[in-house]
């Protein structure tokens, strides 16, 4: 949730085995709204920059499936 959390999963790698991404409702609360597509993968690294690549294509690939669902 919030600001940077790939740094932070980065952070406290230790703490988690998967890294992911959502596609939710925008609210007044930060992330809390509605889920409407989310997808992940298993965090295993050996650098931040492998991390962020991965990311970045989980969303990626996230927002085009939003718009072939959604946007017709």
């Amino acid at each position: 949730k919030g600001k940077d959390p790939v740094e932070r999963v980065w952070e406290n790698k230790h703490q988690y085995t998967h890294f992911g991404s959502v596609i939710h409702v925008v609210t007044p609360e930060v992330d809390e709204g509605k889920i409407i597509l989310e997808n992940s993968d298993t965090l295993n690294f050996d650098t931040f920059e492998e991390l962020d690549t991965a990311q970045r294509s989980i969303s990626l690939n996230l927002w085009i499936n939003f718009l072939k669902k959604y946007i017709k």
